[in-house]
């Protein structure tokens, strides 16, 4: 429902309006009438109408300071200025205040009309999208407003969340996404896209760690999570959707550990750094024979113990790269390769960039 303000310091003109303008037939259901700034803004306060339409001069309060004063409180309603002949002195600072239009005195009914037809259409695109977000935050029955407050994610979190995955501590794990969700269900400011994407990062985490631990259902729901996320219209089914996810993830990495597959993913999670880490010590820390380690282990997981061991390397080093200092020898010998060159070009054949190319990127993201 869309609701307008009149406010002229004369009552005759404030009936005029009321009389002449098609209210209903433009999709204004209630009108309001004050007769200067300061009583219009205590019924701005009051009643939040969608279209102020406003004499200039006034006693008490004119209408550049009520706009002013409607500006400053960020009062989000649409403002039309009415103005006589001597009062264009004040239209450049109705530029200023985001005045949707302005009327030149004598008034005509038809070219109000057609400028507030303009605004209504405005207006109702404004209420849709504030349905919309509404409903993202709470459901499609509450009505009062949102608060302004905006939510900031930091990389600092993601890191606590990738750290307690990698070291599966699934509580740890659940206990920061439960966080996040309490935090940003209150910054009911937050552009909910803004929101999307970081659950779209989150899920990129749990598919990146369903990947390296060989947990090959989790990584496909985790790919489709990532083609729905933006298409997902509620708060609380993203939350559920990922803490779900993060669940399957420690579950089928519970069940892989059990098996020779699972256990190597543990190993070599544990000591991929070491550089002369190699398939006869899994095997011989693990009591198995090698040969049938690595069958077993590129049945279950379609890939080599090395390709494994190699991918956990360049992802170390992508995130030393980009967090650390540490010169391009120090990382390679960080992730367990003592030749740097040797390093430099498995990292490039791996990742498609050279590792100053990669760091150079990062740091100008």
């Amino acid at each position: 429902m869309i609701s307008a303000l009149i406010v002229d310091d004369e009552k005759l003109a404030r009936n005029t309006l009321k009389k002449v303008i098609p209210w209903e037939e433009l999709g204004i259901r209630t009108l309001y009438e004050a007769s200067d700034g300061r009583q219009a803004f205590e019924l701005v306060k009051l009643h939040r109408p969608d279209i102020i339409i406003s004499d200039i001069k006034m006693p008490h309060m004119d209408g550049i300071e009520f706009a002013r004063l409607l500006r400053e409180s960020e009062w989000p309603s649409h403002l039309i200025f009415l103005s006589g002949y001597t009062d264009k002195a004040y239209l450049k600072d109705a530029i200023h205040l985001h005045v949707d239009g302005y009327i030149e005195k004598p008034l005509h009914p038809e070219e109000i009309s057609e400028l507030l037809r303009t605004v209504v259409e405005r207006c109702r695109q404004e209420h849709s999208e504030k349905k919309d977000t509404v409903f993202f935050f709470r459901n499609r029955y509450e009505d009062s407003p949102l608060n302004n407050t905006v939510y900031e994610f930091s990389k600092q979190s993601l890191q606590i969340f990738a750290d307690a995955i990698k070291q599966k501590e699934c509580n740890q794990a659940l206990s920061v996404l439960r966080q996040w969700c309490e935090e940003m269900k209150c910054c009911e400011g937050t552009d909910p896209d803004y929101l999307r994407g970081i659950f779209g990062r989150i899920t990129m985490q749990v598919e990146k760690a369903a990947e390296l631990n060989g947990a090959g259902q989790t990584a496909q729901n985790s790919a489709a999570l990532l083609h729905r996320i933006s298409g997902i219209r509620q708060f609380s089914v993203l939350c559920e959707s990922i803490q779900s996810l993060t669940r399957s993830l420690f579950m089928e990495i519970e069940t892989t550990a059990a098996d020779p597959a699972g256990k190597i993913q543990d190993y070599l999670a544990a000591h991929f750094r070491e550089p002369d880490l190699s398939i006869q010590d899994i095997a011989r820390h693990l009591n198995f024979n090698q040969s049938y380690l690595s069958t077993v282990y590129k049945q279950k997981t379609n890939t080599t113990i090395n390709a494994t061991l190699t991918a956990l390397r360049m992802e170390e080093a992508k995130r030393l790269l980009a967090e650390t200092d540490l010169k391009l020898y120090q990382v390679g010998e960080q992730v367990g390769y003592r030749d740097g060159k040797y390093f430099t070009k498995l990292f490039t054949r791996e990742t498609g960039v050279s590792p100053r190319q990669y760091r150079e990127r990062r740091h100008d993201a």
